[in-house]
């Protein structure tokens, strides 16, 4: 029977860390390419709206969560390189994803035929799905 040691839990924590750091790397430089999708109008009179303050109040706990574990990698930089970096890509992701989607909780698609506006979420949620692992 397998029972884990202290050295089969560092090397899983590590490798854990570093597919983070790679997952979120890849995330972040995902963001420009997503947001390039197809050019939609931006509704500048509209008001942050209840789903988007519960999604800031919610991300708050990220945040919060992200920026204790950076400083307390930070004073152990040499032994807990990865989780720095684990911990700084996601506070930039998630911060990025957030911004994404409040800035596409904005926009709209107006059709070239008709005058009525169409709302068309689902290229932003497609991002939004591949992005978010």
């Amino acid at each position: 029977m397998f029972s884990p040691t202290d050295q089969h839990v560092s090397l899983f924590l590590l490798s854990f860390r570093e597919s983070k750091v790679i997952i979120f790397s890849w995330d972040i430089l995902y963001y420009p390419f997503s947001s390039q999708i197809r050019t939609l109008w931006f509704d500048s009179a509209k008001k942050l709206e209840l789903d988007n303050l519960l999604l800031v109040v919610a991300q708050t706990g990220v945040f919060i969560y992200s920026s204790f574990c950076i400083i307390g990698a930070f004073f152990q930089l040499r032994d807990h390189l990865t989780a720095f970096l684990s911990s700084l890509m996601t506070l930039v992701q998630t911060t990025i994803q957030t911004i994404f989607i409040l800035d596409a909780s904005s926009r709209w698609v107006m059709p070239q035929k008709n005058a009525k506006p169409l709302a068309n979420p689902g290229p932003l949620t497609r991002v939004f799905f591949r992005s978010g692992l």
